[in-house]
């Protein structure tokens, strides 16, 4: 993440949100379950029960919502675990943009990253799965300046 071409690094990242069960900071709105069961762990992290015999299309997660100041590239770090010995498919996605799958074989809390360019306003990062659990920690936000032209 320290690399991306044409933009400043992390030190000149600006701060936008942090959203966790226990505790927003900065823009944060919410954070909505996506019909699933959820529980309130002691380590202030959501456990997201799938609902394996549940019919699509309804999708199950967590979305969290946000506030961006101004248009430009944002990035977007979830942490999360998986539940159970099952490896499962998660889908995340920003508004109606997919990011990305990924199968999360770890079972110890991990952070996952996407850069992504964002207009000024209101958006909801999701987190979505069909029939498996996991643990939601939070989702951080930070604005990635661009280098200024040469």
């Amino acid at each position: 993440m320290s690399n991306l071409e044409g933009y400043r690094g992390p030190e000149a990242w600006g701060f936008i949100v942090y959203l966790g069960l226990c505790e927003r900071m900065g823009s944060a709105i919410r954070i909505r379950i996506l019909e699933a069961t959820a529980a309130l762990e002691s380590d202030g992290s959501i456990e997201i029960q799938g609902v394996a015999d549940y019919t699509p299309p309804p999708e199950e997660g967590i979305a969290a919502e946000f506030e961006t100041p101004w248009a430009g590239t944002y990035a977007c770090t979830v942490r999360l675990s998986r539940r159970g010995a099952f490896i499962g498919l998660y889908e995340f996605a920003i508004d109606n943009l997919v990011l990305g799958n990924l199968g999360i074989d770890s079972p110890t809390p991990a952070n996952y990253t996407f850069v992504v360019r964002l207009g000024q306003g209101n958006h909801a990062f999701r987190v979505r799965t069909h029939g498996v659990s996991f643990w939601f920690y939070s989702l951080t936000v930070f604005h990635i300046p661009e280098l200024a032209p040469a």
